[in-house]
């Protein structure tokens, strides 16, 4: 086995989606799907298969289920998933090609078909001086299995967090960064998503706005008082009120954002 990809989903009809992706047959890979809030439905036909392994999880929380998920991974490489994607044979080998060919390289991220979202057009590290306009969905990462043994996604974030609703895809690569893990973006599509991402809708619930100035705090330890009242206003274009989410950034701007342990 040369990849795992651990999905999360939750409820039967999230298994149904994981279904409805027609997930490819491909040599060396796997899916592992960690299942919450499963109700004891059964596993639809589709998934009855050797390469699916399926997993039913009786915790909450997004980031809980993505660390079961990868709890139970044991390729090399593991790909983080959600129940909502599509993928092919040749965006998965790209992502195996992709490891192979850059051994020094602990956690790639990619990109994906959807939202019409921004991608530097070259290859970039990425340090605390993230390339600018890039931003990480859980799903555009790739991490060497290894790294997991110190590395997880922090159970304060993601949606059911104990603090947050959101961004334990940016915690996660924060966390990497921190813990001084190699760090790469490369442009390679390696799947779709239909529909808007977290990171790409109004903001309207204070544990999500507070979650994004703990991030922002975190990833700019000595400029953060500057960049999240640019960020505040910046989020006006998707619909976001200002005043909501600088009051609630600089909330969660005081919160802690110390290394997941």
């Amino acid at each position: 086995m040369k990849l795992d990809v651990a999905i999360s989903t939750y409820q039967p009809q999230g298994l149904q989606r994981v279904a409805d992706m027609n997930l490819p047959q491909v040599e060396g890979v796997r899916y592992v799907v960690s299942w919450q809030q499963h109700g004891g439905a059964r596993i639809p036909e589709q998934l009855l298969r050797n390469d699916v392994k399926i997993i039913r999880f009786g915790s909450s929380g997004q980031s809980a289920n993505r660390n079961n998920a990868v709890i139970y991974t044991s390729a090399p490489i593991v790909l983080i998933a959600d129940d909502d994607l599509r993928y092919t044979a040749q965006q998965l080998q790209a992502v195996i090609d992709t490891m192979e060919a850059n051994p020094d390289v602990d956690i790639a991220t990619f990109q994906y078909i959807g939202d019409n979202k921004y991608y530097p057009p070259t290859e970039q590290p990425i340090t605390r001086q993230i390339p600018k306009g890039l931003s990480f969905a859980s799903f555009e990462i790739a991490v060497r299995r290894k790294c997991f043994d110190s590395l997880k996604f922090d159970e304060r974030f993601g949606i059911g967090g104990s603090m947050f609703d959101l961004g334990e895809d940016e915690k996660l690569m924060l966390d990497a960064v921190r813990m001084g893990y190699t760090c790469r973006f490369f442009p390679i599509t390696i799947t779709t998503h239909t529909g808007p991402t977290t990171g790409h809708r109004p903001i309207t619930n204070p544990r999500a706005a507070a979650g994004t100035g703990c991030l922002i705090r975190g990833w700019y330890p000595w400029s953060w008082p500057l960049r999240i009242p640019l960020k505040a206003y910046r989020l006006k274009k998707n619909g976001s009120k200002f005043g909501f989410c600088l009051r609630h950034m600089l909330r969660g701007a005081m919160k802690n954002c110390s290394i997941a342990r």
